[in-house]
């Protein structure tokens, strides 16, 4: 026979499992304020990460022309277009379950992810000529747009999903979204820093958009069957690339400041790093959200 105190503890368990998501949003949203701060500051407000930066910038010049063309064409397919049509495919999957207050958040993560980027990029935040680069001077490119909109798609998709297609959808977007910010420093159109700043943005949308459903009851504790397999397996194949992508990255970082970021060698060892701390950003980024949604769902609506 069941006891009182064992029953009681079944049915405060979802109770504890909100509370601990609400923690979990307001914590990652705090984080990722002070974040994009702390690295505005140290790569755009100060001489020693212009210079690093645009060390990795001029390393991208060396870059092979075939490779350089191949990230060109992965980058022009995000256009006014193709953005217009993931906003779309969000607010379908969205309405499609009947919760039209999670395609209303999943659709806002990306439109004010964009609108923001861009005001804050165009309008807001400048970059002081501090270190000396004449093809760079007084442009801001703080933060990416688009690592902004590849990394909004993400957090979006992990919002209106089904919990039990939540793993394939990170397959798909993930697998290639996870990769743009790199992309973007491959053909010298962003910093690291911008990169990271627009991964920080998204998840910052993401968990307020998340404490919004969680507000208005859209979130519940997951009581399904447990997860795939295939799904397990994903994420640490994703969590050990970023691992590895971001040791290699802190390495060759320390190299080029070894070699010297005047030297050709310095500068190339410096987009190295940047190029893969961008990726292992996005990836660590994408993970890290996708984690605070663990054991969570927006279920389905109920016909009338």
């Amino acid at each position: 026979m069941r006891s009182p105190q064992h029953t009681g503890s079944r049915d405060t368990e979802p109770d504890t499992t909100l509370a601990t998501a609400t923690r979990r949003w307001v914590i990652l949203a705090i984080g990722c304020v002070v974040g994009f701060i702390v690295v505005y500051i140290v790569a755009v407000l100060t001489p020693w990460g212009q210079d690093w930066e645009n060390a990795a910038i001029a390393g991208s010049g060396q870059v092979l022309p075939w490779e350089a063309t191949d990230v060109d064409d992965d980058l022009d397919l995000i256009q006014t277009w193709s953005l217009a049509i993931a906003i779309l495919i969000v607010g379908v999957i969205g309405l499609s379950r009947r919760q039209v207050r999670t395609a209303f958040a999943g659709m806002g993560v990306i439109v004010v992810g964009v609108l923001l980027s861009e005001a804050l990029k165009r309008f807001v935040l400048w970059r002081p000529d501090l270190a000396a680069a004449a093809f760079d001077s007084g442009h801001n490119s703080f933060p990416s747009g688009h690592t902004t909109i590849a990394m909004t798609l993400i957090v979006a998709m992990i919002i209106v999903v089904p919990f039990r297609w939540r793993g394939l959808a990170m397959i798909i977007v993930m697998t290639w979204a996870g990769f743009i910010g790199a992309f973007t420093v491959i053909v010298h159109w962003h910093r690291l820093s911008d990169t990271l700043a627009a991964d920080m943005l998204a998840l910052c949308l993401g968990s307020l958009a998340s404490l919004w459903l969680l507000k208005v009851g859209r979130v519940r504790a997951y009581a399904g069957p447990p997860v795939s397999r295939a799904r397990v397996v994903y994420v640490w194949v994703a969590a050990l690339v970023a691992a590895a992508g971001l040791i290699a990255g802190l390495v060759f970082g320390v190299l080029a400041v070894v070699q010297g970021l005047a030297s050709s060698a310095g500068q190339y060892d410096a987009y190295i790093s940047a190029q893969l701390l961008a990726a292992a950003g996005s990836l660590t980024a994408a993970l890290g959200f996708w984690a605070t949604w663990r054991g969570l769902e927006v279920p389905d609506a109920v016909k009338a």
